[in-house]
């Protein structure tokens, strides 16, 4: 077996962050214009929901109506239309791929604590897991479901926790967890 000096574990994390904020700025600095399939017809609906919701519809009130309802794949947009609100559209939409791919990479690293993996290899899987945040799926723009891989992630480290020690605010993070996970995807 092959030890890892604290140093080296220390620069393994600094490398890891590098990495993270490298491929994050390349892929935020070309959105919105990403030529993610599905992609587009999301940003479209967050910033009509954007107006309707924050700013009285002063765009499209006289084209669309808002109406809540608590159903698969609104949670994205409704976070995507808050950043983009608070945001504008550019710098909205670089932050919420920017969230969404090192959403994956933090998912991955407290499902394996739950497990007592070494950080150093916490750090490793972040790292390849990172690659994976960008996969056919996000190519596609199916952002619902990779927000969804990490809904699953969250939601198994909490049902482990609650394995190993029940808490009710555990059992409360698991379950706005799992309602959250549906409202997603």
């Amino acid at each position: 077996m092959i030890s890892v000096s604290g140093s080296d574990k220390s620069a393994l994390w600094i490398v890891a962050a590098i990495l993270t904020a490298a491929y994050v700025a390349e892929l935020a600095q070309f959105s919105p214009a990403l030529p993610l399939q599905d992609y587009p017809n999301h940003l479209a609906r967050a910033l009509v929901m954007a107006d309707l919701m924050f700013h009285d519809g002063r765009e499209f009130a006289a084209v669309f109506q808002y109406h809540f309802l608590a159903a698969p794949y609104v949670l994205g947009d409704l976070i995507l239309a808050a950043m983009l609100s608070s945001f504008g559209l550019t710098a909205g939409a670089a932050l919420s791929i920017a969230v969404l791919v090192v959403s994956l990479p933090i998912a991955v690293f407290w499902y394996l604590r739950t497990f007592s993996v070494p950080r150093d290899r916490c750090a490793v899987a972040a790292i390849l897991s990172l690659y994976f945040s960008t996969d056919w799926f996000f190519v596609k723009g199916f952002l619902a479901f990779r927000l969804a891989i990490v809904m699953i992630l969250v939601s198994l480290a909490l049902a482990r926790m609650l394995r190993q020690r029940w808490t009710l605010s555990l059992y409360l993070g698991y379950g706005i967890a799992v309602i959250a996970g549906y409202l997603v995807h």
